[in-house]
């Protein structure tokens, strides 16, 4: 993965492509220990460990630990973004009612939270404390809302809100805050979150003013996975 601007923001910019290796294999590793254990339990030895490289390799990319997490983030931040790009493209939606959109779209939300929840935890602890993350918890919101928002100005004929925009923006980020609640909570997992996401599904439809969701499949195709059965790695966000 080429190195981006907002990841020389937190860490030490790669001159050499063995560096990035490194790199890439230090964030693996962390990832695989977050997945069992809090991020602040873990330290730099065994994750330099895991990633067969060296506490010496690690400072060299990495000032402290917030920059690892923060790397960490950008890097799911930025798999996302190119995910949601696809998926919510126009042109595999053809034919759909916006509410059958939300009602595919909104579990796959809460999925991704799902799968990414030590991740997302750790990282809302840190928003508390540190602009950047807070910037960076922002960004992935927004690019959604964006996204969803281009999609439904191609069927303003089907809102009935004065603001679809501005529908978009509140209803996905009511969406957003109660799985971070969720998280922060230890409860993302718990069967009451199916129960919220279907609730959360006919909020926003009463809200935008929408038909009812009739169960209409969408046609549409994300890396040659169809819509009634996504990758697990492809339907998170």
């Amino acid at each position: 993965m080429a190195e981006t601007l907002s990841q020389v923001r937190w860490a030490n910019p790669s001159a050499q492509a063995r560096s990035q290796q490194t790199y890439e294999r230090i964030l693996d590793a962390t990832e695989a220990l977050m997945a069992k254990r809090r991020f602040a339990d873990i330290t730099v030895g065994e994750i330099v460990r895991k990633a067969h490289s060296s506490v010496g390799a690690f400072y060299t990319r990495f000032p402290d630990k917030d920059a690892l997490l923060g790397c960490l983030y950008e890097r799911h931040r930025q798999a996302r973004v190119e995910l949601i790009d696809r998926l919510l493209a126009p042109e595999n939606w053809q034919g759909c009612p916006l509410a059958d959109i939300l009602a595919e779209v909104l579990p796959m939300i809460v999925a991704g939270y799902r799968r990414e929840q030590g991740l997302m935890r750790v990282l809302l602890e840190r928003a508390s404390q540190d602009v950047r993350f807070r910037e960076t918890w922002d960004q992935l919101g927004k690019h959604i809302v964006l996204r969803v928002q281009e999609l439904v100005r191609l069927r303003r004929d089907e809102v009935s809100h004065p603001d679809p925009d501005l529908a978009v923006a509140c209803g996905l980020w009511i969406v957003f805050s109660t799985m971070a609640l969720k998280i922060q909570m230890h409860e993302i997992d718990a069967p009451t979150t199916d129960i919220a996401t279907e609730e959360l599904i006919h909020m926003l439809v009463a809200y935008m003013g929408l038909e009812p969701s009739r169960g209409t499949k969408p046609s549409r195709v994300v890396r040659g996975q169809p819509a009634s059965s996504p990758s697990p790695n492809e339907s998170q966000y």
